[in-house]
């Protein structure tokens, strides 16, 4: 079992992917925790000399961020066998790729509503300026993405999240067994649709031919790693 974490590097400028072959010496909870720095939320982290070099290059002091700031949904990675993509996440053994899309325009059946708890101090999150930032953000990041679950749909299963916050940290129990049984019911749909007759709608289970002309996966995954 082998796994990539996604990060921005805002010292350079650039998305890096954090693995055994980019960077085997990062410990895999700064990998983690590097991915989830959302902007303003949560303070960066800065690279420490003794988590050794991402691709040869010395990244002692770099301040990485939330991988989501360049891409919340880099699919692309798994799909495209460019050498530039392998060579940062390895040779690809398989062509069967099932992504999970927190889907924030699926609604949640029967989800209760959030009730917010005062609480003292500021809730950084909560601020209307921080909010529309990481919906600027999202709306710049989205079409990106969206190009490419659009194109391989197929390998899309799609968790429904319409409602439920990225730090809704005090779900209740109800609101979370909601989110749990609309995401089990999901998968369940997704793969039916799989065992449908190929005389039904083709849905597989893989990227299937290549087609001729340039892929969007190839294009969008050289884009993301320059």
């Amino acid at each position: 079992m082998e796994l990539s974490l996604v990060a921005s590097d805002t010292t350079a400028a650039r998305m890096l992917v954090l693995n055994h072959i980019t960077a085997p010496n990062c410990p895999v909870k700064w990998g983690t925790r590097m991915s989830m720095s959302i902007p303003l939320l949560w303070q960066e982290v800065i690279w420490q000399e003794s988590w050794g070099q991402y691709l040869g290059q010395d990244m002692t002091g770099h301040s990485i961020v939330d991988g989501g700031l360049l891409s919340n949904f880099p699919i692309e990675l798994f799909l495209s066998n460019l050498d530039d993509v392998t060579s940062v996440m390895g040779k690809k053994i398989s062509k069967e790729v099932l992504g999970f899309l927190i889907d924030e325009e699926q609604a949640v059946p029967n989800a209760p509503e959030r009730t917010l708890a005062a609480k003292p101090g500021i809730n950084i999150a909560e601020l209307q300026t921080v909010q529309r930032l990481s919906k600027l953000v999202d709306t710049t990041l989205s079409a990106r993405d969206k190009m490419v679950i659009d194109s391989y749909s197929q390998l899309v299963a799609r968790m429904p999240a319409k409602g439920y916050g990225t730090t809704e940290f005090d779900m209740t129990g109800e609101r979370r067994q909601k989110l749990l049984d609309a995401g089990r019911s999901a998968m369940q749909s997704y793969f039916k649709a799989l065992e449908r007759p190929k005389s039904a709608e083709s849905v597989s289970f893989g990227i299937g031919e290549e087609e001729p002309g340039p892929d969007p996966v190839d294009r969008i995954a050289l884009k993301i790693l320059k």
